[in-house]
């Protein structure tokens, strides 16, 4: 082998070793790797951003503009809707992974799974069943059908488009479909009978935290013969309580922004979270009764949301406790609960 050989090889395993260990964005692991052989004199100008020329790239990112427009106006909420639903779970995986596959026939897979994985995931929001059923055998299922014509997949196109520079025919836009079209049926068929057992219900971390937060979070409401009407947040002893924080109170049906100034009202309804044992505590604390809710103030309720955030190492958060830190007033929000670990 040539040194150039060598140098392509070691850069290849370079970028294959930063994307496995998902060191930095993909993007910049590629430009990394062309820079480098362009640097060493492997690559030309030409060959470096020769890329950008090839019609395979553009084509994938208008495809893209187009399922986005697509999901934003519904335009193919019809076909997409008909690819989901059935009798049993097989009934319904043959219905997704067969049509899929139809389709990415002739619409590259990548812009096809971002139109449909979107309406999917509300297909099973809606009859309560769990997305990771569906969501694999839609990725795959395309990836079979775009091996059934060239316009399936950009691979497909960008190996076309290599064997015209060497001088060789294109692909037919057919050429490969008997070939296809017999590995495209196999992988269905098999994704069909194996996925139940393979694959496990999963839920998002939304709805994760929404199942467990009666765990961690308690109800109560302010007693109108207590002593607790007429008083600020701060003043009746709720803004500093030890590993208990005031989420959110309700009044009237709205949701108030919790400060220390805010005056508390006979009927409130005050939603804390923190430590389990101090949770079921504020219960005894005089002038708060027991709201008999099940859950806290839900993420879908007007003006409630509910966020899952990753501490980094580089954050100013690290190293320092949610007072120091001085979360409440610097994102007017308040901490559920820490995973770690």
């Amino acid at each position: 082998m040539s040194t150039d050989a060598w140098i392509t090889l070691a850069v290849l395993a370079g970028v294959l070793a930063v994307l496995a260990f998902d060191l930095v964005a993909p993007t910049f692991a590629m430009g990394a790797g062309v820079l480098v052989l362009l640097l060493a004199d492997v690559l030309t100008e030409s060959e470096a951003v020769g890329g950008f020329g090839n019609s395979a790239p553009v084509t994938i990112a208008a495809l893209y503009v187009l399922a986005g427009a697509a999901g934003a106006t519904g335009a193919l909420g019809g076909i997409t809707d008909r690819l989901v639903g059935g009798k049993s779970r097989r009934s319904e995986l043959a219905r997704l992974t067969g049509g899929t596959a139809a389709i990415s026939a002739f619409v590259p897979n990548t812009p096809l799974v971002a139109l449909i994985a979107p309406r999917i995931v509300t297909y099973c929001r809606r009859t309560g069943k769990s997305p990771s059923k569906y969501l694999m055998p839609l990725s795959y299922a395309s990836v079979f059908g775009g091996v059934v014509t060239i316009l399936g997949t950009s691979t497909n196109l960008v190996v076309s488009d290599l064997m015209a520079d060497a001088g060789m025919e294109r692909f037919g836009i057919f050429e490969i479909t008997p070939a296809g079209i017999a590995v495209a049926v196999a992988g269905v068929i098999t994704m069909v009978i194996v996925t139940p057992w393979l694959l496990p219900d999963r839920i998002s971390s939304d709805d994760a935290m929404k199942e467990t937060a009666r765990n961690f979070t308690v109800a109560v409401r302010v007693d109108a013969a207590g002593p607790m009407p007429g008083q600020t947040v701060a003043e009746a002893g709720l803004r500093h309580l030890q590993g208990v924080f005031l989420v959110a109170i309700e009044r009237d049906g709205g949701v108030l922004q919790v400060s220390p100034e805010l005056k508390l009202k006979a009927d409130d309804t005050l939603y804390f979270a923190g430590d389990v044992g101090r949770v079921i505590d504020i219960k005894n604390m005089p002038g708060l009764v027991s709201a008999e809710q099940k859950h806290m103030l839900g993420a879908d309720q007007p003006g409630s949301v509910l966020f899952e955030a990753v501490v980094s190492e580089r954050s100013e958060l690290a190293g320092s406790t949610l007072k120091d830190a001085s979360f409440r007033a610097r994102y007017g929000a308040a901490v559920l609960a820490i995973h770690r670990s």
